[in-house]
């Protein structure tokens, strides 16, 4: 790929001028850091440094056919039994994407089965996942996308079906 036109004789403000009239788009890179803050810079692309990024969180309480959000985290409070379905990924969540489903707060009999629409991988690597049953509070799952499916690659309490 070639990258942008450069034109040596001018000044680089006058660069960035003369590729701005001729509609080429120019985007600064912008940094995040803990002792700058947010701010920009020469280059492209988007960088975090010496913070953690938080992601969105979806709380859901004794869901009934939820839909589980395909990004974040996901938190379930159950006091009786509970559906609630994980569609497979999609663009929108590529190859690599994070899910992450906890139970936070648990009462009452019954689990609260979450139900992978697309299906998916177990831990294991091999074997097809249907549901995920959350039934104590800690039980989690982490699911990484491959692009098509979610594949389970942490389980710790949750059965996988």
């Amino acid at each position: 790929m070639v990258g942008p036109v450069q034109y040596n004789h001018l000044t680089p403000a006058e660069n960035r001028n003369h590729r701005e009239q001729k509609g080429e788009i120019i985007m600064p890179k912008v940094i995040y850091d803990s002792d700058k803050g947010l701010y920009q810079t020469t280059g492209t692309g988007f960088q975090v440094n010496d913070v953690a990024i938080l992601e969105e969180v979806q709380s859901l309480t004794d869901p009934s056919a939820a839909t589980v959000n395909a990004y974040g985290i996901t938190t379930l409070t159950k006091t009786a039994a509970c559906t609630a379905t994980l569609a497979a990924p999609t663009s929108s969540e590529p190859a690599g994407a994070k899910k992450v489903m906890s139970m936070i707060a648990a009462s009452g009999a019954g689990a609260c089965v979450v139900t992978l629409t697309g299906g998916g991988i177990q831990d294991d690597g091999a074997t097809a996942l249907a549901s995920l049953s959350f039934n104590a509070v800690g039980e989690t799952a982490v699911l990484i996308s491959n692009g098509t499916k979610w594949v389970a690659v942490a389980i710790a309490g949750a059965t996988e079906g």
